[in-house]
């Protein structure tokens, strides 16, 4: 009788346990949070996508997704910051950038968590749609497919094919003539490129800005942000050989790592760099004031350059006279 008392208590604890299963794993899974700031975007808005990850004891190490999860839904990662308010919440914020022309969504993505005794466990978030929101008109809809290529005549061939055989004559003839023509004298060879350093080129663009004719004046603090941003790019592109004009805030203090950068550089670089992005990208409206204190930081990183970057610019100057002489001795012979 005991028995049969103890398998119809299973019986009637099993559906409850297949009921309560679900709960538990939902209470695991809102360990991990993520929300985007919009619902809808056109072409080239910026979407803020943050994942938070709550924990109640220390982890090892935790892995939030890289840049390349999101090239799956043809997003572009502007930049992404990550903060750590307390011990039990980690949260990373990514600035994306979607150029696409239709609806789309972020995908499922994994985080990786490792504890203290090496253990490695997996997290997933939810994956997000978002609408895409043409910046046609409804009585523009005749923009949106390609028109189909209209067929032209038969008797239009004859001639293409006529104007085709006498554009190649004519580039024959005029070869023929340019070879007959006589050995042009040997122009003299150009004059030497003058060194610029670096830092005087970055010098005069600070004192532009700070100019009468400093954008400041007219309160244009876009164009004082660009301008400001890319004169930064300019001399890091030049003094350590990287393609900043091209790259992204992150990428650039990532390369700068690469290189072994005193910090001094790269955290000078952070302060700028990332100060104008949020006016390019993030469209944050900021004051004089704050301008101004960006434009501190500009001769700040310039100072900074004046003490580490010394050595550097004197042998990009030794190449560069290298190179001259190299050309000059060329053109000699």
């Amino acid at each position: 009788m005991k028995a049969v008392k103890i398998t119809k208590t299973i019986l009637l604890l099993f559906p409850a346990l297949l009921l309560t299963w679900p709960m538990v794993q939902q209470a695991e899974a809102r360990q991990l949070h993520n929300y985007v700031d919009r619902d809808s975007v056109r072409a080239g808005d910026l979407i803020r996508y943050t994942i938070v990850f709550e924990h109640e004891r220390e982890f090892a190490s935790i892995r939030f997704p890289d840049d390349a999860r999101f090239e799956e839904a043809d997003l572009t990662v502007v930049n992404r910051e990550r903060h750590r308010v307390n011990a039990d919440r980690d949260s990373i914020i990514y600035h994306l950038q979607y150029f696409g022309i239709e609806d789309f969504r972020i995908p499922r993505l994994q985080i990786e968590v490792t504890d203290n005794e090496g253990e490695i466990s997996y997290l997933e978030t939810l994956p997000i749609p978002i609408r895409f929101i043409s910046v046609l008109a409804d009585g523009e809809e005749e923009f949106r497919p390609l028109k189909p290529i209209f067929d032209f005549a038969a008797a239009i061939w004859p001639w293409i094919l006529f104007l085709l055989v006498m554009l190649f004559s004519g580039w024959l003839i005029h070869r023929y003539y340019l070879n007959r023509e006589t050995e042009a004298e040997p122009t003299p060879p150009p004059p030497p490129i003058p060194f610029e350093n670096p830092l005087q080129i970055l010098e005069r663009s600070l004192h532009a800005l700070s100019g009468s004719r400093s954008p400041l004046k007219e309160s244009n603090f876009k164009e004082f942000y660009v301008r400001l941003g890319d004169a930064i790019r300019l001399y890091i592109e030049v003094v350590y050989d990287i393609g900043a004009l091209e790259m992204t805030s992150g990428e650039i203090l990532d390369a700068l790592s690469s290189r072994s950068v005193k910090p001094e550089i790269k955290e000078s670089t952070r302060n700028v760099l990332m100060e104008a992005d949020l006016v390019k990208f993030a469209r944050f409206e900021p004051d004089k004031k704050m301008a101004e204190n960006a434009l501190e930081y500009g001769w700040a990183f310039l100072e900074t350059a004046r003490i580490y970057d010394h050595e550097r610019i004197e042998q990009l100057k030794e190449l560069h006279q290298s190179r001259e002489d190299t050309q000059l001795e060329e053109a000699q012979l």
